[in-house]
C-alpha cells in the first residue's frame, strides 16, 4: 500500500489493531470493522478515526463517504479463530 490508499481492516483484535497503527503511521488511510462495540472503542482510543461495528445501518455507504466514492484500495483480515 501507498501513502494516503485506503483499507478496510475487518477485526480489531490484538493482530488488527497492530495492523490498524502500522497502516496509521505509514499513511494509509483505514477503516477498521469489528462485531464487538467494546473492541471498536479500543481502536478509537488508540486513533483510529474511522472505526465501526459491522451492525451498523449503512457501513458501505460510510466506507464509501469515506473514500470519497473510491472504495477500498485493500482489505485486511484479522480475524481470531
Amino acid at each position: 500500500m501507498k501513502f494516503g490508499e485506503n483499507c478496510v481492516v475487518i477485526g480489531l483484535g490484538l493482530i488488527g489493531q497492530i495492523t490498524c497503527q502500522i497502516l496509521n503511521a505509514s499513511g494509509i488511510i483505514l477503516n477498521g470493522i469489528s462485531l464487538n462495540p467494546n473492541i471498536v472503542d479500543l481502536a478509537k482510543k488508540n486513533g483510529e478515526k474511522y472505526s465501526f461495528i459491522r451492525h451498523i445501518e449503512c457501513l458501505e455507504k460510510t466506507i464509501m463517504d469515506i473514500t470519497r466514492g473510491y472504495g477500498a484500495d485493500a482489505v485486511i483480515v484479522s480475524l481470531q479463530l
